[in-house]
């Protein structure tokens, strides 16, 4: 026989992102998938969601300098190919994101365990 206690899934990392927690461009990893979620943290309900290899690819893209986002005034606005979703943050927050994409801060990201709790299941406590 299994007892078994209810506690809460992990569905998402933490966020990672480059200054204030409350306005930064961010990045988390989602449990069921390699995917990650991407946003500007100052509108987290815009969250674009991709997959570890676009990613990869698109980091990869910003350390090359291979990717230049659309400017307007202080405003940045930048799409992971191939979502068509924007994401919209400042000018500071955009080089402070790709300072540190250079620097590795969003290579890996933590598990997935350490995440945000939502839903429940299921763990066994002992075995009778």
């Amino acid at each position: 026989m299994v007892h078994t206690t209810t506690s809460e899934v992990r569905e998402t990392g933490p966020w990672i992102n480059t200054l204030d927690p409350g306005n930064a461009v961010a990045a988390r990893r989602l449990a069921r998938s390699e995917n990650v979620h991407v946003c500007e943290l100052a509108n987290p309900d815009q969250v674009t969601e991709v997959s570890g290899l676009v990613w990869a690819r698109f980091l990869d893209r910003v350390k090359d300098n291979d990717y230049q986002p659309a400017t307007y005034g202080n405003l940045v606005i930048f799409t992971i190919e191939p979502h068509p979703k924007p994401i919209i943050t400042t000018l500071v927050n955009w080089q402070l994101f790709t300072y540190a994409v250079s620097k590795g801060h969003f290579d890996k990201l933590p598990p997935v365990e350490i995440g945000l709790s939502r839903g429940t299941w299921q763990s066994a406590e002992s075995l009778v």
